[in-house]
């Protein structure tokens, strides 16, 4: 028995890494994520979409796709748009409970950047879908930054 111990162990120890190895699980699609009932999930869920789709935006415009590369980008741009749309629908004051919305706030930063960059990387004619979606990204990453920064008015 305790020669088939180990054996086992490790059998299990393998199988249980292979079920929660990263990027096993199928990426979510836009559909899924806004099936999500938590509201505060789902804007992560979102959130982390929209990261997770920049690289293919970049890989469609290197092989030639740009009608691909500017579906990407409105996918992008829609994801950024349901998770500031599910946190304004939680109800909850950005300020007293702020940590989905600095979350949020972030992760968009974070975007914008990364939107920029491959802004950069673009022939001038191609930029143009980008700068939109930066443009709308920047303006929702500004208004959580305000919800988060400002004190709510007294009645």
């Amino acid at each position: 028995m305790s020669r088939l111990s180990p054996i086992l162990l490790s059998l299990v120890l393998c199988l249980a890494g292979l079920r929660l190895a990263p990027g096993a699980e199928p990426a979510p699609d836009l559909e899924s994520i806004k099936s999500e009932a938590n509201l505060e999930r789902r804007a992560r869920a979102a959130l982390d979409f929209a990261k997770a789709s920049v690289k293919p935006v970049l890989k469609a415009y290197e092989q030639g796709d740009p009608q691909l590369g500017v579906q990407l980008l409105r996918q992008i741009q829609e994801a950024v748009e349901l998770a500031d749309e599910a946190l304004t629908a939680t109800g909850k004051h950005a300020r007293r409970n702020p940590k989905h919305f600095k979350r949020a706030e972030i992760q968009t930063r974070n975007l914008i950047k990364q939107l920029r960059t491959l802004s950069q990387t673009l022939n001038y004619d191609e930029r143009e879908v980008v700068d939109s979606v930066v443009d709308r990204v920047s303006a929702i990453n500004d208004q959580l930054l305000l919800a988060i920064m400002t004190k709510r008015k007294k009645k």
